[in-house]
């Protein structure tokens, strides 16, 4: 199997699939798990026939749970997601190298002294735990400006707390009328300005004020993910 989801269409993998999915339930019969997962019981009962465990239980299971879906279709730890935001101590999970749910916001982003930098929800991705960072805000991609460095529709992680310009790095700026771009950032202390540069050799960067950074530079660029 290259995937772990194949092993959903593998009849021999069904039973210990099946038993870490009573196990993530908290069920120990059919009825159990019918009424944890809201579905009738003549579903488990004609999945258990079939010998396949439908997708929408892993779904369920990892929505509303926090299971790792390769755990439950693979058995290939950590058996839990842990959700941002959430005290490692509280179930014992601390490992830095496991999983992570965290929120994905539009680019039209807001800022005010209560929330900082935010925007509307558009979902939530499973990110490795050592992407986490203090400030961290994820957002979809709009801009065009950084292809094919930051590709539009790409998750990228922000960390707001990264003021400190450092020459060529990547950062995420709010322009008024244009939203969340990304752009490489240049200090230009003569000017007493920041300089937005894109991958467009041939367009002009653009320039900020010193002034107006703490209120358009919304953070340094940590990571994205996207299709190459």
């Amino acid at each position: 199997m290259n995937q772990p989801r194949d092993a959903l269409k593998d009849a021999a993998a069904f039973e210990e699939i099946y038993g870490r999915v009573l196990e993530a339930a908290g069920a120990e019969t059919q009825m159990d798990l019918a009424r944890r997962l809201g579905i009738r019981q003549s579903s488990v009962s004609d999945a258990k026939k079939k010998k396949r465990v439908p997708s929408s239980w892993i779904l369920a299971l990892c929505v509303d749970g926090g299971w790792n879906p390769r755990w439950l279709m693979s058995g290939e730890p950590p058996r839990r997601l842990v959700v941002a935001g959430a005290d490692p101590e509280a179930d014992g999970r601390d490992d830095p190298d496991g999983l992570k749910i965290v929120p994905v916001v539009s680019a039209e982003l807001k800022r005010d002294k209560k929330r900082g930098w935010h925007g509307k929800e558009l979902g939530r991705i499973c990110i490795p735990g050592s992407y986490d960072c203090a400030g961290l805000l994820v957002v979809e991609c709009g801009d065009a400006g950084l292809e094919p460095y930051v590709r539009r529709g790409a998750y990228v992680g922000i960390e707001t707390g990264r003021m400190n310009v450092a020459d060529g790095d990547i950062y995420g700026v709010f322009l008024p009328g244009a939203g969340l771009v990304f752009r490489r950032v240049f200090l230009d202390i003569g000017q007493e300005a920041l300089l937005l540069r894109g991958e467009n050799k041939n367009q002009p960067p653009l320039s900020l004020p010193l002034a107006k950074k703490e209120t358009q530079l919304v953070g340094r660029v940590a990571w994205t993910l996207q299709k190459h």
